[in-house]
């Protein structure tokens, strides 16, 4: 199969707004001690550890695994698209995709 592959611009406010929900909401399996001006700080470059409460490790979410979950997601999610122009909305159950995507590069709950 002839794949294509496209570069896209997603807009620094956009993943700004997706950061704040993704703190801001409770993600049940996983839990971050950074307050949210610690969170937003990845937008900096700055690292922020995850803990993840069913397995009880812990991973560290950066500006670019980031990125790669908001492509993962684009890439692999049929059911529940969103523009990326949209990001900055997005629902809780798509951060959550978003954020397993960044840390796992797939989605292991719900």
């Amino acid at each position: 199969m002839e794949t294509f592959k496209i570069q896209t611009e997603v807009s620094k406010k956009e993943v700004e707004s997706l950061l704040i929900n993704m703190f801001e909401t409770s993600m049940g399996w996983a839990e971050t001690e950074a307050s949210e001006k610690e969170f937003l700080q990845i937008l900096e470059g700055k690292e922020v550890e995850i803990k993840d409460m069913e397995e009880e490790k812990t991973y560290t979410l950066t500006l670019d695994k980031l990125l790669k979950g908001i492509g993962l997601f684009v890439k692999h999610n049929r059911y529940y698209p969103m523009p990326l122009d949209e990001l900055g909305t997005a629902d809780d159950v798509q951060s959550d995709m978003i954020l397993q995507y960044a840390l796992f590069n797939e989605l292991i709950y719900g």
